[in-house]
């Protein structure tokens, strides 16, 4: 487990740089490319997607994406059909599970598969069609990740400024381009949150490296 802590810190660095170099909207896309990660679109209709939908008893729309591992490659897949401040994040979220989880990645043949009822809060555990799965304080640290990656607090106190301090969350979540209620959980969060997600994450790795 010591290699993924490692895997972790390196592609939090390189995200991070990656991330700061970049205009508003932050091009997320671009960011799973340069980290490794190639991003697809499906309405997960298909007979996978059916395999998918009917195991975690959702219908396709429900679906949000995945991650898997094909071969030597890394596949994020969206759902083509949600509105595109939601697949942003999603493609966001699964880089969160690619920076923090890849081993779990690597060890389930169906990849990890998130929908809309675990990534808003169920304590149900997200399971692929084949039956590997998350936890929720899994889901927490890549939707936590998400955030991290979409809207830095860094271009958030820049987009602030420039409206001299009176901007509504509507007009910074369209900066963004990310949902209002995203935006909102964000502002809601105090600055040095980030440093007790990192520690938290990083002390969860070293944690496992050890049972």
């Amino acid at each position: 487990m010591e290699k993924n802590t490692t895997w972790a810190a390196e592609k939090w660095t390189q995200m991070v740089n990656l991330r700061n170099s970049m205009e508003l909207p932050i091009d997320v896309e671009k960011i799973a490319h340069d980290l490794g990660a190639q991003v697809a679109y499906s309405n997960f209709k298909d007979a996978v997607g059916k395999g998918i939908a009917n195991e975690l008893k959702v219908d396709a729309i429900d679906i949000s994406g995945m991650i898997e591992k094909k071969g030597n490659s890394y596949i994020i897949t969206i759902n083509k059909d949600h509105p595109k401040t939601r697949q942003r994040f999603t493609i966001a979220h699964e880089l969160g599970h690619f920076i923090l989880h890849k081993d779990k990645i690597d060890s389930s043949e169906g990849g990890l598969v998130d929908n809309i009822l675990f990534r808003a809060g169920s304590t149900s555990v997200a399971r692929d069609h084949i039956g590997a799965q998350t936890t929720p304080r899994m889901e927490a640290q890549a939707n936590q990740m998400a955030a991290d990656i979409l809207m830095p607090f860094s271009k958030i106190l820049e987009v602030s400024k420039r409206g001299g301090g009176k901007k509504s969350i509507e007009e910074m979540a369209q900066e963004f381009k990310v949902s209002t209620l995203a935006m909102a959980i964000r502002l809601d969060r105090r600055e040095d949150a980030f440093i007790d997600y990192y520690d938290g994450w990083v002390a969860d790795l070293q944690r496992t490296e050890k049972e």
